[in-house]
């Protein structure tokens, strides 16, 4: 039990004749917030209110009244929580002095002090807990498009191309207005960006001067030099990276935050680890905020997660759904010593080349190179023909991509048919926003094989919550762990899914057949 469960089971039992009808209110609402808050680090709670009730036992009245301000000591604390600072100064001082010179007479001084002191260690504790999460609040304002709409300094767009698109065409909808465009010193050719002139950092701090401007990242990068450069400016300039999700148009903005946060809580309550719930929380305060704090140290070593979590040196059959150009196989093959062969799935014509001339060269493995979309059965799909590494599904949800884009009908199919009847140790689905329909199509062979799974959740904003509750329902053996690499805005945020046991059960099984 940790903090919020104590506090909790401490408002749970305050009768409703030791409270008046307006704190019982309050007790209710507050008693449904705190049951739902997660973020207690466990400090033994069952202890404090055990204590608590054994030195009041034989003190009713002072005990009713203790506990009803305990409540009101707790209601003030989430009053400071909501940024009702103004309020609560005002409301504890005023409960402060009515409770001393209502209780003193009654307590002798030494208990008196005991329970004060107790009641003294349960509060700090409870305020050591909202300071160590308030870095995981929302400021004031509710999230970052709201935020941008009510500025008074001028917005520039650091960077141009598909991200500027959608990014702009965000703010024209919300009634934005974005001055300017700017790229890195020494990068700056002379060419315009939608009308305007394209100027570099130092000539756009020179024109609105670092105070008066707030910087919108329109790129995404994972490059070390690339990063450092965009933190230092975050350090020079209010700076912000807006979440503009890679498939579909549904913002991660308070409206969706606030509609989903049961599903969201549910995650993080699922979660196995507590840097996952850490990983977790940062990056819903990220899409929320656009702040790219954040989303510092957020990320993994990816050596971790195929040795400690994945546990890859037992892979013999893998399936790579999204594989680009090979690029993450190459990655898993060191820690994957027994590898004999891949199935990998990727639908861009120039990826999918490049894949068959990496699977030409590999010599310790064989690798299956579909030209293939996953998906949840078979079909004809819709895809950007830009030939990156984020060609994506183009559906009628869509954020509009530039002008002139290309477009190209792919073959899509579920790795079900593909793979029947073999046996796979992992699936990895990095599939540009059809995690939840290759899910669907792999179903058979999760159910049959139980691999590991890797999913991506940076494609669509609903991804975050809605990929791991659907793990969850369909599979609820498997333990789940979120991990990132680091990548400014949060994209390569990966859940990972495994069923441990059936993991050690096998492993036992293979060392006594062995023996």
């Amino acid at each position: 039990m940790n903090m919020l469960d104590a506090l909790t089971a401490v408002l749970t039992d305050i009768g409703d004749d030791s409270v008046s009808t307006g704190q019982a209110a309050r007790r209710r609402y507050l008693g449904y917030s705190l049951k739902h808050c997660r973020h207690g680090s466990g400090i033994g709670g069952v202890d404090l209110v055990r204590g608590l009730n054994v030195l009041t036992r034989n003190y009713k009245n002072v005990y009713r009244s203790l506990r009803a301000y305990i409540f009101e000591g707790v209601y003030f604390f989430v009053l400071i929580h909501l940024g009702r600072r103004d309020l609560s100064r005002d409301y504890f001082a005023k409960k402060t002095r009515h409770f001393v010179s209502s209780q003193t007479k009654i307590f002798t001084k030494p208990f008196f002090s005991v329970i004060m002191d107790l009641y003294k260690y349960i509060l700090s504790l409870f305020l050591s807990n909202v300071n160590k999460e308030k870095e995981n609040i929302m400021p004031n304002y509710t999230d970052l498009w709201s935020y941008l709409s009510t500025t008074h300094k001028k917005i520039v767009m650091y960077g141009m191309g598909n991200g500027a698109d959608k990014i702009l065409s965000i703010c024209r909808r919300r009634g934005i207005e974005v001055c300017d465009f700017f790229a890195s010193d020494g990068f700056v050719r002379g060419h315009e960006f939608h009308g305007k002139r394209v100027l570099s950092y130092s000539e756009a701090r020179e024109k609105y001067g670092s105070e008066n401007m707030i910087v919108l990242l329109s790129f995404a990068s994972s490059l070390p030099d690339v990063l450092e450069n965009i933190y230092r400016i975050s350090e020079e300039c209010e700076l912000y990276a807006p979440d503009v999700p890679v498939c579909g148009t549904t913002l991660f903005d308070k409206e969706l935050y606030d509609k989903n946060i049961d599903k969201i809580r549910a995650v993080e309550d699922l979660l196995c680890d507590q840097r996952s719930k850490e990983v977790y929380r940062s990056v819903i305060n990220y899409k929320l905020s656009g702040d790219i704090s954040h989303l510092k140290n957020t990320h993994s070593d990816f050596s971790e997660v195929y040795r400690d979590i994945l546990k890859a040196e037992r892979f013999k059959s893998i399936a790579d759904l999204g594989a680009y150009n090979g690029d993450t196989l190459r990655e898993i093959k060191p820690f994957a010593k027994e590898l004999e062969s891949a199935i990998a799935f990727e639908p861009d014509r120039r990826n999918h080349k490049k894949l068959c001339e990496y699977s030409e060269r590999e010599g310790s493995f064989k690798i299956e190179a579909h030209k293939l979309a996953a998906w949840s059965h078979r079909d004809t799909l819709i895809f950007d023909g830009s030939g990156n590494r984020n060609s994506t599904l183009i559906s009628s949800d869509s954020i509009p991509v530039s002008k002139g884009a290309k477009t190209v009908e792919v073959e899509a199919c579920s790795l079900d048919l593909i793979a029947r009847g073999r046996n796979l140790d992992y699936i990895k689905y990095d599939v540009e926003g059809s995690e939840k329909e290759a899910l669907d199509g792999s179903h058979d062979i999760i159910k049959a094989c139980a691999p590991a799974l890797m999913i991506s959740l940076y494609h669509r904003s609903e991804d975050i919550y809605e990929i791991p509750l659907m793990i969850h329902q369909k599979y609820p053996e498997y333990k789940l762990y979120i991990r990132r690499r680091e990548y400014v805005p949060a994209w390569d945020t990966v859940l990972l899914a495994v069923r441990e046991g059936l993991e050690k059960f096998a492993q036992i099984l293979c060392d006594h057949m062995v023996r």
